[in-house]
C-alpha cells in the first residue's frame, strides 16, 4: 500500500517496496522490526535507489542523533534529486507516515507545519492528535515545531 504525501515523498507498509518498483529513488526504512523474508525483496531493488535504514521502536524517544541523521539523509536526497522517496515501516501506519510527513515539512518549510498536519490529517485520520504511545510520533511533530 503506497500513499503518496506529494509527487514526490510517499509512505507505506513492508510490500510498497516491491510495490515500489522501478519508480522511487530512494527508501527510508524506519521500521522497528522486519523479518527474514524482507530482506530478499531488496535484491529486486535497482542498483540506482539509494536505501537507508533508521530503525526505532514505537516507544522508544528518538533522541537529537538519530532525528539529525533524519535531516542529513533528507538533504543528501535533496542534493542529489532522488525522487520520488519512499518512507516506510511494517504496517504503514505510524512510522512510516511519520517520515513522510516529516520529509515532507522538511523539504518544504515554506509552508506552515499545520498545512503539512492537515495534509496527514486527510491522509491518515487522526495523525496530528496526541496518543500516549506514539511517541515516536509526537517527538518529531515537536522537532519540527523548534527547526
Amino acid at each position: 500500500m503506497i500513499v503518496k504525501v506529494t509527487s514526490d515523498i510517499w509512505y507505506g507498509d513492508k510490500p510498497s517496496v516491491v510495490e515500489s518498483l522501478g519508480q522511487v529513488k530512494s527508501i527510508i526504512n524506519v521500521a522497528h522490526s522486519i523479518r527474514k523474508p524482507y530482506w530478499n525483496d531488496l535484491g529486486k531493488l535497482d542498483w540506482e535507489v539509494w536505501y537507508f535504514r533508521l530503525a526505532c521502536p514505537d516507544r522508544v524517544v528518538p533522541d537529537h542523533n538519530y532525528l539529525k541523521a533524519l535531516e542529513n539523509i533528507l538533504k543528501s536526497i535533496k542534493e542529489a534529486n532522488k525522487f520520488p522517496l519512499l518512507c516506510h515501516c511494517r504496517a504503514g501506519g505510524h512510522r512510516g507516515p511519520t517520515a513522510a510527513f516529516f520529509a515532507a515539512y522538511f523539504l518544504d518549510k515554506e509552508r506552515r507545519l499545520e498545512y503539512w498536519l492537515d495534509v496527514m490529517d486527510r491522509l491518515k485520520p487522526g495523525f496530528s492528535s496526541f496518543h500516549r504511545h506514539r511517541i515516536y510520533r509526537q517527538t518529531v511533530i515537536e522537532h519540527c515545531r523548534r527547526i
